[in-house]
């Protein structure tokens, strides 16, 4: 008897995608992973792994950047993205997924980050601080009740205010074409 393995979890998908050769779904996979889970390095290190794979060595190389992976690919691939997006702080920082303050990673991705923070105001003034991302919140029911209230009441009044414009006109139309017509008596019995 033949037995299937199915992956279990999102991680487990992207490294059966892998496997597979579908480079792009296990792409859309990690990416997807990395919104809920912005640190993780088992995330960044499959998410580099996957980038690599698809011969993307820059974007490779910005995941394993945010990671304690090390070896002659990762050289390669944070070679490849500082050619990309230059050996600045500027470049780099925008180059990288960083989705969460830096002190959520580790200790040794802390310190690199820092140095870029430091450069960039250093050489351009800029300031970077990272912070959570609020796309990983979750909307509450009451959240999500409220929205949906408020887009009936919109709703409403905009219908509302809709049958009322559409009153007004027929209003002013009925009322020109009588005044038209009393207009037209009124001249009519001058005229005779």
């Amino acid at each position: 008897r033949h037995h299937c393995t199915v992956p279990t979890t999102a991680l487990d998908r992207v490294r059966s995608d892998l496997a597979g050769g579908r480079l792009w779904k296990a792409r859309d996979r990690v990416t997807g992973t990395l919104v809920a889970r912005p640190t993780d390095p088992v995330v960044l290190e499959l998410g580099g792994q996957v980038f690599f794979q698809m011969g993307d060595l820059p974007r490779a190389g910005a995941y394993w950047f945010l990671t304690d992976k090390d070896g002659p690919e990762v050289e390669a691939a944070v070679v490849a993205l500082k050619a990309r997006h230059g050996k600045g702080a500027l470049g780099l920082i925008h180059a990288l997924p960083v989705r969460d303050a830096i002190e959520a990673f580790p200790p040794r991705v802390q310190q690199g980050l820092r140095q870029l923070q430091r450069e960039a105001e250093r050489d351009h003034k800029y300031n970077w601080d990272p912070q959570p991302s609020r796309k990983n919140e979750t909307v509450s029911q009451q959240e999500r009740s409220n929205r949906v209230v408020d887009a009936i009441l919109l709703i409403a009044v905009a219908t509302a205010t809709v049958g009322v414009w559409t009153v007004g006109v027929f209003t002013i139309i009925r009322h020109h074409r009588v005044l038209v017509f009393l207009g037209l008596l009124i001249g009519e019995s001058l005229a005779t």
